[in-house]
């Protein structure tokens, strides 16, 4: 990337191709910017001044591009030496496949400085996002506070309990099979990740996928838990944020946008594209109307039985093609005399 000498001159040369396409140069450098630039380098002043280089050259274009959010895609690496194992726990707050990604993370760049572009990262499962915080919120997507972030998940299920008249100490949310809540906890949400992590490992499709879940039903994990709430004097509510099926892979889709499914790539969330119809055409996908979701995105589906994968490798992926999976049936057990 250097000093960003290299992305001013492939900033004119798009700004030709997006002009010629109808587009206004104040609107084609913002979205050169936001879809079309990315840089990395070793050195931080490098980075900086790349970052200056880029915006300077959107605001020839755009005169509004200091005033706002506007934000150019280029960046120093950065070592992971200060990542301990036990910051890496506290990080992942029991979740199995985030700490194995962080802790993956952090061998491949402990020493990303010296080793710069020869650096290989593999594709990493974050898509834990929306779904989860509708559940516990009792928000639609477009409500939450961030709704392609999990950081605020907590934040979200306390804040539904109180506007349900529970005090701070009458709301607890843990992750576990062990989770515990103190005798004072009258709402609490407790996060299980198994089937999730399980499902995203599958490499033997649908059979292999119910074998497993036949194995961890076999422990009796999940219904030792309930009965133990239940004895609590707890009322249970079991539920999923989002199915499972077998597709076969159409091919993969990369930096086209904001890509909401890291790992299963049943859909694309893109903001300011300029060829979304191709990629429609293209691979058959379906736009989804924003129904209850943020409107400055667009959302692209596939068809069922289908997923942005390797093409024709067959996958275990995330549910149907509705992304109403948001609002799922619950089943509820409830303590009654002859229950657990």
């Amino acid at each position: 990337m250097g000093s960003g000498h290299i992305l001013v001159a492939a900033f004119d040369v798009l700004m030709k191709i997006y002009t010629s396409c109808g587009w206004s140069e104040r609107d084609a450098a913002k979205s050169i910017v936001e879809n079309n630039l990315y840089g990395l380098d070793i050195d931080d002043r490098a980075g900086q001044l790349a970052y200056f280089s880029v915006m300077m050259e959107a605001r020839k274009y755009n005169r509004r591009a200091l005033n706002g959010d506007l934000a150019p895609k280029v960046m120093a690496i950065e070592e992971t030496k200060f990542m301990t194992n036990e910051l890496i726990a506290y990080v992942a707050n029991g979740d199995k496949t985030l700490q194995e990604d962080l802790s993956y993370l952090k061998t491949v760049f402990d020493d990303g400085k010296e080793y710069g572009s020869i650096l290989t990262v593999k594709e990493l499962d974050f898509d834990r996002l929306y779904r989860r915080q509708c559940l516990l919120s009792n928000k639609y997507p477009s409500q939450l506070m961030e709704p392609w972030k999990q950081s605020k998940e907590k934040a979200e299920f306390i804040a539904c309990a109180k506007s349900l008249g529970y005090t701070d100490a009458q709301i607890g949310y843990e992750r576990g099979y062990d989770a515990n809540f103190g005798s004072f906890v009258r709402c609490g949400a407790v996060i299980i990740l198994d089937v999730d992590e399980m499902v995203h490992a599958q490499t033997q499709g649908r059979i292999g996928m119910f074998h497993d879940i036949k194995l961890l039903a076999g422990q009796n994990k999940l219904s030792n838990m309930v009965r133990r709430f239940l004895s609590d004097g707890f009322d249970v509510y079991i539920s999923a944020d989002h199915g499972n099926t077998a597709c076969v892979g159409l091919g993969r889709i990369m930096g086209s946008g904001v890509e909401v499914e890291t790992k299963s790539h049943k859909m694309l969330v893109l903001k300011d594209f300029a060829d979304k119809e191709s990629l429609i055409q293209k691979y058959g996908l379906v736009e989804y109307p924003k129904y209850y979701l943020p409107k400055e995105y667009d959302y692209l589906i596939c068809n069922v039985g289908e997923s942005l994968d390797i093409k024709g490798e067959a996958v275990m992926t995330h549910g149907g093609m509705s992304l109403d999976e948001v609002v799922v049936p619950f089943i509820k057990i409830k303590a009654v005399q002859n229950n657990g």
